[in-house]
């Protein structure tokens, strides 16, 4: 897996690979789907196609899994 991918001029770190050629990223403003020449959150549009909704989904259950262990461990820290 790549470490990171050039977007827009932007180096990027990649997160996972949800496809061939599409990367989800660690952009400033928040995780995202990217290709080499498109990039958007991971918010669902009202008019994405079967295929986009999936890849969306896809995207949230990885950035899930990445984020989910270091928040919990944050919280139990937190509690003791």
């Amino acid at each position: 897996m790549p470490e990171t991918v050039m977007i827009f001029g932007i180096d990027l770190q990649v997160l996972a690979i949800l496809d061939e050629g599409i990367y989800l990223v660690a952009h400033p403003n928040g995780p995202a789907i990217a290709t080499k020449t498109s990039m958007r959150t991971l918010e669902p549009f009202d008019d994405d196609d079967s295929s986009a909704t999936r890849l969306v989904a896809r995207a949230i259950s990885k950035y899930t899994e990445l984020t989910w262990p270091l928040l919990w461990e944050r919280l139990k820290a937190e509690e003791e």
